[in-house]
């Protein structure tokens, strides 16, 4: 847990920093994706992949009722942030190179994967859960991803 602490202390420090006044327009408008760079992009790919290991190794570490809280908290967490990195793939134009992008890309692919691998494992009540509150599952979707 201690390098999963160091990843997200060196990605906040690449991160696109919000003011205050931009985190409120974040909701009322689409963020213009170009404006970032590519290692404000990136960092937010290995934030979106970090807060995935650390949510697989808290349902992993313990199996107590607060590391399932903890880790479900930590996938909301996760799927946002790949939900960001998606939006961002799709709609960016502006790329230093294509191998750039193709990297970003397939790890917004690698990271929408596992989670579908997750959730398709889970019980099939805990699942009709997750699904009440938006999140679904499927393994055929998230071997296709991967």
């Amino acid at each position: 847990m201690s390098a999963s602490n160091e990843t997200s202390n060196l990605c906040q420090k690449f991160r696109k920093s919000l003011s205050i006044t931009s985190s409120v327009s974040k909701y009322l408008w689409k963020p213009n994706y170009n404006d970032y760079t590519e290692e404000e992009i990136h960092a937010e790919l290995i934030h979106a992949e970090n807060l995935l290991i650390t949510a697989l190794l808290t349902f992993f570490s313990d199996q107590n009722i607060m590391s399932l809280v903890k880790g479900a908290f930590r996938i909301r967490s996760c799927h946002s942030s790949y939900k960001v990195c998606l939006e961002i793939s799709e709609t960016r134009t502006n790329w230093k190179s294509e191998a750039s992008k193709a990297h970003f890309i397939s790890g917004v692919l690698l990271g929408n994967g596992a989670l579908n691998l997750v959730f398709s494992h889970l019980p099939k009540r805990v699942l009709k859960l997750l699904e009440m509150i938006g999140f679904s599952g499927d393994r055929s979707v998230g071997l296709d991803l991967l």
